[in-house]
């Protein structure tokens, strides 16, 4: 558009004119990008631009709750559900305040909040699941069903895969098996005059069988109970596209969507028989196949019937064993989720995740809403969303289970609230002489392993306490690791200090200086002390290094007068003699 403009000379146009032309625009990045051609551009879009008063306004709202939601959330960091659930219903749409929280998370300016982004996250995820919800409810398709899935599984990525972008992966697919095909063609066929013959589909779908696992080199990835080489990607559409490694599902709804484009019609079915339950997922490589008719525009209730299995090379069966039903879109994804719980792959926070689908994809299933809200309760996270989920299942006020549940996440809700009060009026004060660091320094975690080698790991200190007659005890966040507590002579302040990264870092402190994390308001208050004593540490720090640097110099100096005294005395012997 910006291109276009500039073509001609801007004189040409009124401001009205430019308006109207800005008006049709409905990217803030484009705006952005026009308004960076010229000055007359920038001040109409500021000043004139609807849109970009809209982004403007979305954004100061956006920043005025993110610096705002960390006294509300300290010290758990978890932002309380009606103030996400205010900003979303807002007047802002989901897509713009989605936009302007990546841009407080992968776009930080050079004085970047650390505070302010770690609550951008926890937003962002809130939005999105939001807009997740709203889509399940419009789900038609199993490939619009596994784009879903995949921007559930990979939610905190900055760029979540579409519909668009999988798509166009799959029409390249398949115009590389009608290559194939012409090319069949033109080889039984070389005289162009004579009429080619159609093809049957199943040459269509040997063709198809070809790109698919002789050319590109498609894999299943069957789970086993407690895989520990388990990964999220093998049932993210756009990532088993590019890896070519894939759930037995994700591969037959590939499978299945190529096929469509080249205009073979099939179901997606399952056997009970030979997995016994949909939801429990056999790794038999005929749990899931493919059934089509050889001309499937017409109908023919005495047609045959022909199967392909996609997780074995595409291989045709024309009586499988067993019977085979098809599967209800939703079923299908929900069966997928089920199996990833089932199979025990995930950690407790990613089954919540997963639990929390499951209710947006059958929010009439009061079994998925108490699953979420028992493992909820039983971590003290999300408590507020399950008890909002628990009060919208049908039947709620005659479902004693529901209600009993309701009342356990309840008082399970407040008594997390009154721990975190009190944890937040607790003042930390440094009344031990022997408290010898600080919140915020970066040290060094000196321990030996199992073999008995050193290892020392970066770290920053979050907290501490002290007991009489007790070492003192330090919280530190390990780099790209875990939370834990390390006694004092572990610890060694760390000569060249980095960044540390951390999920949990912005929930403590602000910023990186160079040498030390700066903590964030409620830190200060909680730690009153800590920073001075910070900056004295370093500053000894310093001293003592110039104090060591210069006696090195010293000595050096005093070093090299010795070696050239001792040279010189060579020397006079060697001409005496």
């Amino acid at each position: 558009m910006a291109s276009l403009l500039m073509i001609s000379h801007t004189s040409c146009f009124s401001d009205e004119v430019l308006c109207l032309i800005f008006d049709f625009i409905t990217s803030t990045c484009d705006l952005k990008n026009i308004m960076l051609t010229c000055r007359r551009f920038l001040n109409l879009i500021r000043h004139r631009n609807k849109l970009w008063k809209l982004r403007l306004s979305a954004s100061k709202e956006v920043l005025d709750t993110l610096e705002s939601i960390s006294s509300l959330s300290f010290p758990s960091g978890k932002p309380p559900l009606t103030v996400m659930d205010n900003l979303i219903a807002g007047k802002h749409s989901p897509e713009l305040l989605e936009n302007e929280l990546l841009m407080h998370i992968f776009h930080p300016h050079l004085k970047e909040n650390l505070t302010t982004k770690f609550y951008a996250e926890k937003f962002l995820e809130h939005v999105r699941i939001h807009a997740t919800q709203r889509r399940w409810q419009q789900i038609e398709s199993l490939m619009h069903g596994a784009v879903l899935i995949s921007q559930w599984g990979l939610m905190e990525e900055q760029h979540l895969t579409t519909y668009g972008f999988v798509d166009q992966i799959l029409a390249n697919i398949a115009d590389r098996a009608q290559q194939i095909v012409d090319a069949e063609e033109d080889l039984n066929n070389p005289d162009a005059s004579t009429n080619k013959m159609p093809k049957t589909a199943k040459e269509i779908l040997n063709c198809i069988n070809q790109v698919l696992y002789r050319e590109l080199g498609f894999q299943k990835y069957i789970l086993h109970k407690n895989s520990t080489n388990f990964t999220t990607v093998v049932f993210c559409i756009e990532k088993v596209l590019e890896m070519r490694v894939g759930l037995p599902l994700i591969l037959a709804i590939i499978y299945y969507e190529v096929a469509k484009r080249m205009g073979i019609l099939c179901d997606l079915v399952y056997s009970p028989k030979i997995f016994r339950s949909f939801r429990e997922f056999s790794s038999t490589p005929h749990a899931f196949l493919l059934r089509w008719r050889e001309y499937s525009d017409k109908e023919d209730a005495n047609s045959t019937f022909y199967y392909n299995d996609p997780c074995n090379d595409g291989a045709s069966h024309r009586n499988p064993p067993g019977s085979y039903s098809t599967v209800p879109v939703k079923n299908v994804f929900i069966g997928l989720v089920e199996h990833l719980l089932s199979v025990n792959v995930l950690d407790w926070p990613n089954q919540l995740h997963f639990h929390r689908l499951a209710c947006i994809i059958q929010p009439d299933q009061a079994n998925s809403v108490l699953k979420y809200a028992k493992l909820s309760k039983r971590h003290g996270e999300q408590l507020e969303e399950a008890i909002q989920l628990l009060q919208r299942v049908e039947g709620f006020i005659s479902n004693q289970a529901i209600q009993s549940l309701t009342r356990e996440c309840s008082a399970k809700l407040s008594k997390v609230q009154a721990q975190n009060a009190k944890e937040k009026e607790d003042i930390k004060r440094r009344h031990s002489l022997t408290l010898k660091y600080a919140v915020g320094l970066i040290m060094m975690h000196k321990k030996k392993n199992v073999k008995g080698l050193q290892m020392d790991r970066l770290v920053v200190i979050y907290s501490w306490y002290c007991k009489p007659r007790q070492p003192v005890i330090y919280n530190v966040l390990f780099h790209n690791g875990n939370i834990c507590d390390v006694k004092e002579g572990e610890l060694e302040l760390h000569p060249a200090p980095s960044a540390i990264k951390h999920q949990e870092i912005g929930k403590y402190f602000e910023r990186f200086d160079g040498r030390r994390y700066i903590p964030n308001a409620e830190m200060k208050a909680k730690y009153p002390e800590d920073d001075s004593v910070a900056l004295s540490l370093l500053q000894s720090w310093d001293e003592s290094q110039v104090t060591f640097g210069s006696s090195i110099s010293l000595l050096s100096e005093d070093n090299k007068k010795l070696t050239e005294e001792r040279k010189g005395k060579k020397t006079v012997s060697f001409n005496l003699l």
